[in-house]
């Protein structure tokens, strides 16, 4: 019995998988398989500006990096959101401040995306003045992120 059990187990072992498994996500695309047509770069430079919206950035933080630290607002609840933005207002902040912490980060997710942009663009075969207008779009927006 257990030898032929063996004769029936090791054939279906040997002829049940062919290949081999295909680990390629096909829901979402890799990076060696984006950027390669204009509508991609389309996708790619509204990725750009989304990240502009982000919390760190022109979403909440920039706020606070740039009118709480002027004349023009005051953070009167000084101990409001946890002193956070009370520290900026008072020139004391720490490197452990979440509202920097998220500039940070929110900052070169933007910058990662406006390079993957003008690293890859002039490999596309696209108009002219179009890929010249997306590459402006994308410079620009990287140098906002970085001022």
């Amino acid at each position: 019995m257990k030898k032929i059990l063996i004769i029936l187990v090791i054939p279906i072992i040997f002829i049940s998988c062919s290949d081999e498994l295909n680990l390629a996500p096909i829901s979402t695309p890799s990076a060696a398989s984006f950027l390669n047509t204009a509508a991609d770069v389309e996708v790619a430079v509204n990725a750009s500006y989304d990240a502009l919206q982000q919390q760190g950035l022109y979403g909440e933080s920039i706020n606070y990096l740039f009118e709480v630290r002027s004349d023009n607002s005051d953070e009167s609840s000084r101990g409001g959101r946890g002193g956070i933005v009370s520290d900026i207002d008072l020139f004391a902040v720490m490197s452990s401040n979440a509202v920097l912490e998220a500039t940070w980060e929110h900052a070169y997710l933007g910058i990662q995306r406006c390079n993957a942009v003008l690293n890859r663009i002039d490999a596309i075969d696209m108009d002219a003045s179009t890929k010249s207008v997306r590459k402006g779009e994308v410079q620009f927006i990287r140098g906002l992120i970085y001022f």
